[in-house]
């Protein structure tokens, strides 16, 4: 598919700006802005970000002062946040032909894609809508637990749980029919009417994975396509993410825990740079738990899934962007260009992910009535001393310095932030076993 966003009045009139994949396109003041509007006294620093998921077109409001018009109508702005709330969703579908209006500037959307109107919202794949329950509650029956009904079928594994869901797919356990060993089996949404370059791109990537062999990175055992999507085989890890374990310590990790956890989460991904292979969604939940018989190991989750999402045709803030998710562990430079982000925004997420271990804070205080995008792209990070929560001198500044917002003042891959880090500890009195 093609998207065109064509300015028609504004300083900017007459370029266009023109999408072939998967991308985002930031409207505002800022210099970093991909249509900036520097001299428009109504248009914000961070105003509008239109979002490119093929075969979908979204925009969001990213808390202006202003808001926007859509057709002529207005959305967004800042009034009371009742009224933002029930007027301007976190992200609208945008259609060919639709008008922008952001200040002065009047951008004309054309979408060119072999699709019909339908396909502009549609229906989780693999949610059916003629499923049991839905059967059952039509028939005024009450619903029993059927989320396996749905379940895909999957060759050579029997579906056993479904363990997790989200703006992504669902994540089932399944167990190999040839074998009986587990595996954690991801159903990913698919695009429509992929070409055979892109799949052929697509399998190129799950290729590179399966080759990403590392005692802390969880295997991509396999890979395939089925009617309702594509999937992932993975290595299953009975004891989930960190983020379950956080749950479990009420909300943060004895020091001794959390630097174990640290030290095996930062050795995985320095391997996967060292590869060329940047994570992009780094995360407590994609950090999981085992055991290697001798002790705990964690082990890296979805490395190189966002890769894995941008060549099937979905974009990085769609897949990965919600508030208890990834804008906590995201980097400004990953709302600006999550294309072509590269180690140091990982570097960050580890940083943000080890402030949540040791503080049981995210590194922003989230607001209900600002926009979490906003508050990645202009927030201020709450400095570990402020938590209230004894984390030695060493070990802060390494987390400090990880979560600097210039990426080039951060480390320039997890191999250094590692090094720094196991010096840190051992500054701190501090053994990794």
């Amino acid at each position: 598919m093609r998207v065109t966003l064509r300015v028609a009045r504004g300083p900017l009139a007459g370029r266009e700006f023109v999408f072939y994949e998967a991308d985002v396109f930031l409207i505002g003041r800022s210099e970093e802005a991909h249509c900036r509007l520097s001299e428009d006294p109504y248009v914000s620093r961070h105003h509008l970000l239109v979002e490119i998921a093929p075969p979908r077109v979204y925009v969001r409001d990213l808390g202006s002062r202003n808001g926007f018009l859509l057709n002529g109508q207005r959305i967004g702005g800042q009034r009371p946040a009742a009224a933002v709330a029930a007027a301007a969703p976190a992200e609208i579908n945008l259609r060919s032909g639709d008008i922008l209006q952001v200040g002065e500037t009047i951008i004309e959307v054309e979408i060119d894609a072999a699709f019909t109107p339908s396909d502009y919202n549609m229906p989780d794949p693999l949610a059916a809508a003629d499923s049991p329950k839905t059967a059952a509650a039509a028939r005024g029956e009450k619903p029993r637990d059927t989320r396996l009904f749905d379940a895909p079928a999957i060759p050579g594994y029997e579906i056993i749980s479904l363990c997790g869901s989200g703006a992504m797919g669902r994540v089932y356990v399944g167990r190999s029919l040839e074998n009986g060993r587990l595996a954690a089996i991801k159903v990913v949404r698919p695009r429509p009417g992929k070409s055979a370059v892109a799949i052929c791109r697509l399998e190129r990537e799950v290729q590179i994975l399966q080759n990403l062999r590392h005692p802390h990175i969880a295997a991509l055992l396999g890979y395939g396509e089925i009617e309702t999507g594509m999937y992932l085989l993975l290595e299953y890890l009975p004891e989930g993410g960190v983020d379950r374990l956080l749950a479990l310590r009420g909300g943060r990790l004895p020091l001794a825990e959390a630097v174990g956890i640290m030290a095996d989460a930062l050795a995985g991904v320095a391997y996967a740079h060292s590869q060329g292979v940047v994570h992009r969604d780094l995360k407590p939940a994609n950090i999981l738990l085992g055991n290697d018989g001798m002790r705990r190991i964690a082990k890296i989750s979805d490395l190189g899934l966002a890769k894995y999402c941008q060549t099937a045709g979905m974009s990085g803030l769609t897949v990965f962007g919600d508030l208890a998710g990834s804008y906590g562990y995201m980097p400004r430079e990953q709302v600006i260009s999550y294309r072509y982000v590269g180690p140091a925004a990982d570097v960050f997420a580890l940083g943000a992910t080890f402030y949540v271990m040791l503080t049981g804070k995210m590194i922003y205080d989230f607001t209900k009535n600002l926009s979490p995008l906003m508050m990645v792209l202009e927030g201020e990070i709450v400095p570990i001393s402020k938590r209230g929560v004894p984390v030695p001198p060493a070990l802060t500044a390494v987390i400090e310095q990880a979560l600097r917002i210039d990426a080039a003042e951060r480390f320039p891959s997890a191999a250094e932030m590692r090094e720094a880090f196991l010096a840190a500890a051992a500054a701190d009195g501090l053994i990794i076993s």
